[in-house]
């Protein structure tokens, strides 16, 4: 578009050197087509980031019952440790 611009007003010395379009009233279908479109993927781009979400909720779940067990054995260790000792 801007070339077609340029060579059409360059005999006028108006040198074009961007276009910006703007209110373009489209077709209802298109237009209506082009709204479905951008729902569906607001959709999807939702449901992913809702998934993505639930995943790292479970992670953290599952890595805070892991350091749970792990610190209890600890203290289990360290108290069999100092039955040892007294023993």
């Amino acid at each position: 578009m801007v070339d077609h611009l340029k060579t059409t007003l360059a005999n006028k010395a108006i040198n074009v050197k961007s276009v910006i379009i703007t209110k373009v009233k489209l077709p209802d279908d298109v237009a209506q087509s082009l709204q479905d479109k951008t729902v569906y993927q607001f959709k999807n781009t939702l449901e992913r980031k809702k998934q993505a979400y639930e995943l790292r909720t479970i992670n953290d779940t599952q890595s805070l019952e892991a350091l749970k067990l792990e610190k209890k054995l600890d203290r289990e260790n360290i108290k069999e440790q100092g039955e040892l000792d007294q023993a």
